[in-house]
Parts: C-alpha cells; structure tokens; sequence
C-alpha cells in the first residue's frame, strides 16, 4: 500500500478547550445516540465560540461525524467534526464519550485534511499511531509530520475492516450564541508553548517552566536568554545528579526546576513530603485561577488519566454567570495557547476538569497538583 505525506496549512491559531455535561435528560422522548451527541456538539461549538470573532454564530456551520481510531488498538474511540464559517474550516472538535458522558476538545485552525475532504467530497477517518496523527483517506494512510517508517508499519500491520472513513459534509443545523463571559472577572496572559522535545510525554514539565519563564522575562526565540524544555531538564538533572535514565516529571524535581529559574516553587499535591500545608486542596477554582493571573502569574499544573500523566500551564480565564469557565491552557504538545471549557462547579473547584484531545486519543481526568501559585489553593 502506498503512503504519501500530507501538510497542514502553516501557523494556524490553535485553541482548543474541553467540556464536560453531567447529563442530557429528555422527558416522554426516546434519542438515538447518534442525536445525544449532535445536540452535544451543538451545543458546546456555541460555547467554544463565545470568546472568539465567531460568537454571533453567524454563517457557522458543523459537519457530519469524522470517526477517530486510536490504530494501535484498532479501535473507534472518538468522532471529530469540522467547524465551518461559510464554506472555510475554521476548526475542528473532537468529541468523546467517557463512562456516558462527553468530553471535547475544539481547535481553531485551518486544516487541509478537513477542508480538502470537503471540497473534493472525498471520505476520511483520523487516528493516532505511535503519537502521532495519521489520516485514511479510504485507500492510503497520510501524515503531516509522521515518521515514514510509522506510516509504512500501520499500512502493512493494521486490519483495514476496522477503518470505517466517513465524508466531510455540512449538516443543515442552525447555531445559536450563547452568553459572553463575565469580562470583570476574565483575564488572559499571553503565554507562548515552548515545544516538548519529546512528542506526547517525557519533557512537558520542563517545557512549562521554560514557558512561564520566558513568559515573565519577555525572552522570544530569538533571545540569546530564551530557554526551552531540554535546556531545563539538563539543568535539573545537573543539579541533582541524577542519572539519564531516571524520568523528572516528578514534584522533587519540579518543584527544584522552579526554583534554578527563580520561579515561584509552591506546590499542593498528593505527595506528602514536598506539600503546601496552607492548601486545602489541590486544585483552583475559576475565581482563585483569576486572582493568579491578575497578578500576572500563569499556574502550572499536572493532569493524569488512563494515558497517563502530563503537565500544563493555565495562562487565562473566562468566567460566566452559571458558575462555568473557559480556560486558555498553554499545553507543550501545540504551537497555540489552548481553550478549555468547564461547565461543572468550576466557579467552587477544578476537581471537574477533565483535559481531551486528539493529540492522545483520550483524556486526563484527574487535576492531581498545582504548582507555582502566590496564594494557596482554597485560601
């Protein structure tokens, strides 16, 4: 089977944001699964919107379902869905069903894949391998930026009966705007990813130091004083003489990254010995998360799931009447600040948030640390 590589439209704006629904009750009516989910993402494309330029809804569309596969277990574990404004791609969500309810992650970008299946009509499927993101188009599998040798091994590997590729067309729904955030309690700092040199894992922690670093320093690229994730990690692991082989995502070495880098090294998490014993909880509510950054401090914390473990900073806040958030997370793994949408108490805790996207094919459910705060969470 052949395999050709296909690029991604460059320096899109990314934002992407999660949202989860306790529940979705329909009186003397039975729903398909199918409908469930539609009027989900109706839904929530109205609320991913609600910050941006597209707010009015106006001329924005959504598409039919896009199946995404995890390839390496062969299996459907999400739907995807273009955002359109007239006939242009705007974006694309990623929806997932978790123990019956969904979870979404929505990325605002152009992106040839959707928008070249909805010109030509032709049907794709989208999926990850080996942490990467591969695209089948009914007869080849395609990559942005994979490895060949990747793309090559799932083509020769993978029973093909199990991809189910689907046509990108709009669906004939009508979008309507929800509420704005509450502006006096909204603020966002603008805080640039550094990439993780290690795709998916291995260096993320080290990749927000650097961020939240750069960040308060106004070092850019080009900055002979800019540092990024590696730079990090090779000083801790030089400080603490600790060996190649030993991973440093944990709160030991966080918390001393912080502190090489002068930056505030509080952290309220699970690990008894290295605790802010001020805090009464691990996680900050949206109202807390506003007091941080309007005293221009991004907050870095750490996220884990059935996926594992990851570490991301949270650089900005919307806060709405009904107790809900969005939050705009800086996540290593993407060029772009990301979007987060939290519906559930988020205005009392964080104890609800739940990260989603397809860059991992499943989700973080549990806010296991803060780290780097002034003032202590629940206080």
């Amino acid at each position: 089977m052949k395999t050709r590589t296909l690029k991604r439209i460059a320096s899109c704006t990314v934002a992407l944001s999660i949202i989860a629904l306790n529940s979705l009750q329909f009186a003397n009516c039975v729903v398909s699964a199918e409908n469930v989910e539609l009027l989900y993402v109706e839904n929530v494309v109205s609320r991913y919107l609600s910050t941006t330029e597209y707010s009015s809804m106006e001329d924005i569309s959504i598409s039919t379902a896009v199946p995404f596969y995890d390839f390496e277990d062969e299996k459907q574990v999400a739907n995807e869905y273009a955002v359109f404004y007239d006939d242009e791609v705007i974006g694309v969500l990623y929806v997932q069903n978790v123990e019956g309810e969904y979870q979404s992650s929505f990325r605002e970008c152009q992106l040839e894949e959707f928008q070249s299946a909805y010109d030509e009509k032709t049907d794709i499927a989208i999926g990850t391998y080996e942490d990467e993101t591969i695209v089948y188009d009914g007869v080849d599998f395609l990559s942005e930026e994979a490895d060949e040798e990747n793309i090559c091994d799932l083509a020769d590997n993978i029973d093909e009966k199990i991809v189910e590729a689907a046509p990108v067309e709009m669906l004939d729904v009508e979008l309507q705007p929800v509420a704005y955030a509450d502006t006096s309690l909204s603020k966002v700092l603008t805080v640039k990813p550094v990439p993780n040199n290690e795709k998916n894992g291995g260096l993320c922690w080290a990749a927000s130091i650097a961020s939240k670093y750069n960040y308060l320093h106004h070092y850019s690229e080009s900055n002979s004083k800019y540092v990024d994730a590696l730079t990090v990690n090779n000083r801790v692991r030089d400080y603490c003489g600790t060996k190649d082989n030993v991973s440093l995502g944990f709160p030991k070495y966080i918390i001393q990254g912080l502190g090489l880098y002068g930056l505030l090294n509080t952290y309220s998490g699970v690990q008894e010995d290295y605790r802010d014993h001020q805090a009464t909880r691990y996680t900050m509510s949206s109202t807390e998360l506003y007091r941080e950054l309007y005293w221009n401090n991004p907050v870095i914390i750490s996220v884990v799931g059935s996926i594992g473990g990851h570490s991301l900073i949270i650089s900005g806040v919307y806060c709405f009447s009904d107790g809900s958030a969005i939050y705009q997370i800086v996540d290593s793994n993407f060029s772009e600040p990301v979007l987060v949408n939290v519906t559930t108490d988020a205005a009392y805790t964080g104890d609800t948030f739940v990260y989603a996207n397809e860059a991992y094919g499943g989700e973080f459910t549990t806010w296991r640390a803060t780290y780097s705060y002034k003032f202590s969470p629940g206080t």
